[in-house]
């Protein structure tokens, strides 16, 4: 059995080794619409409501509904996503300052080849103790 080709199939690495079926035409376009059905949903563009046909809802009502409203949850859904904007943007900024580092550690050329012996010597250790 070629890789190349099963039944008119391309055969493809598998992710955790061997071959899988490539997909089809026909699995790109199911996967997709997939995709697309759930970035819709998800959006909630799916449910439009024009402003002349919204509901008429009186103040005490509006008061009724968010007196039933969980706070808690709310405030655990609002710190979960300003704990993970946080988050990136600290590891946004270690990313551009160790970038920043690493141009200055290689525009001095002295530092530079020093690092470059460093390396050398740890390589040819790591060989040596491979070879063994």
């Amino acid at each position: 059995m070629s890789k190349d080709n099963l039944f008119g199939r391309t055969l493809v690495p598998g992710e955790q080794g061997g071959y899988k079926l490539a997909p089809t035409f026909e699995d790109r376009m199911v996967e997709a619409a997939q995709e697309s059905i759930i970035k819709l949903l998800e959006s909630g563009d799916w449910l439009k409501v024009s402003w002349d046909d919204k509901l008429k809802i009186s103040a005490t009502e509006l008061r009724a509904i968010f007196n039933k409203v969980d706070m808690n949850r709310v405030h655990e859904r609002v710190l979960a996503k300003v704990e993970e904007r946080i988050a990136n943007a600290i590891i946004e900024n270690m990313a551009t300052e160790i970038g920043t580092d690493v141009k200055k550690i290689f525009c001095n050329t002295e530092l530079r080849e020093d690092l470059r012996s460093i390396i050398r010597e740890k390589i040819r250790a790591s060989n040596a103790a491979l070879s063994k």
